[in-house]
């Protein structure tokens, strides 16, 4: 078993899932509970090794203030050890 089923295997006993297991991506997406926002697990050892990456939407970028949130989280990505990042669409 992987670190990564490990975790997920561990995860699933603290939150009472019967199974959590990665996809043939290495991904596993949960919801907590509906209408709960999706929390997204990625493990990819040869990307960024030995690290396990969680993502979710936080909000939505409005189209006019694009240009000004890119910026401001390229600024943010060289001064703190998480990354800030947005989905293009």
């Amino acid at each position: 078993m992987s670190p990564f089923e490990t975790f997920l295997k561990e995860l699933g006993q603290v939150l009472r899932f019967p199974t959590l297991a990665p996809d043939k991506n290495g991904a596993c997406m949960i919801v907590i509970k509906e209408g709960s926002i999706p929390l997204l697990f990625e493990y990819d050892d040869q990307f960024v090794p030995s690290t396990i990456l969680l993502s979710c939407e936080v909000l939505p970028v409005p189209f006019e203030r694009r240009a000004e949130v890119f910026e401001a989280l390229l600024k943010e990505n060289d001064k703190i050890e998480e990354i800030f990042s947005v989905k293009p669409d």
